[in-house]
């Protein structure tokens, strides 16, 4: 039984910090040992609350861990029209983070946007020997080469209005096709 309870706290522990690529929360970003990647959602027009998914995939290029790529898939589940929803993601070291949304929730259209701020680039591992600055390689994909490096991937979802044309008249009504006299007079 005590294996048990032992057992049932941790899974508890670990579902209330979730996974660790978007621990950190977006007043914290751009501090400590990693870059951060600030993804925003943002709901044009009268789209629904929730049901949207961007995944992000990071390929690191430190030279102490090959392959040392990570992912992952962020619900969007706040983000809805006038209420934009940012999920933050910490960047190890040097690399290319990329963003692709799965699930436009019925969109009309998708955009994408990338905004930069990069840092120094310091003189310790996992940064260190980074040539020049980061910044945005396209708008759905950020070059991170400092740990003060903080890079925002704005996801946008347009949602037309059905839009009826006012300067079409409505067809003519043939008087002879009307009848309005009842058929059974009773």
């Amino acid at each position: 039984m005590r294996r048990t309870l032992i057992a049932t706290v941790l899974l508890a522990v670990l579902a209330l910090l979730g996974p660790a690529s978007s621990a950190q929360t977006a007043d914290e970003g751009g501090q400590g040992e990693s870059a951060t990647l600030n993804i925003t959602k943002v709901v044009d027009g009268e789209g629904p609350t929730g049901g949207y998914v961007i995944e992000f995939f990071c390929d690191i290029q430190d030279d102490r861990a090959e392959g040392a790529g990570f992912g992952g898939s962020l619900a969007f589940d706040a983000a809805g029209p006038g209420a934009p929803e940012t999920q933050v993601v910490d960047v190890p070291g040097p690399g290319i983070c990329s963003v692709t949304e799965t699930d436009a929730n019925g969109a009309d259209s998708t955009t994408y946007a990338c905004e930069f701020v990069p840092g120094d680039v310091p003189d310790s591992p996992p940064f260190e020997g980074t040539e020049g600055a980061g910044g945005c390689v396209d708008d759905q994909s950020a070059d991170f080469a400092s740990p003060a490096d903080v890079g925002t991937i704005t996801v946008t979802n347009t949602f037309e209005a059905d839009v009826i044309d006012e300067e079409e008249e409505p067809p003519a009504v043939d008087d002879d096709v009307v009848d309005a006299t009842p058929p059974f007079t009773g």
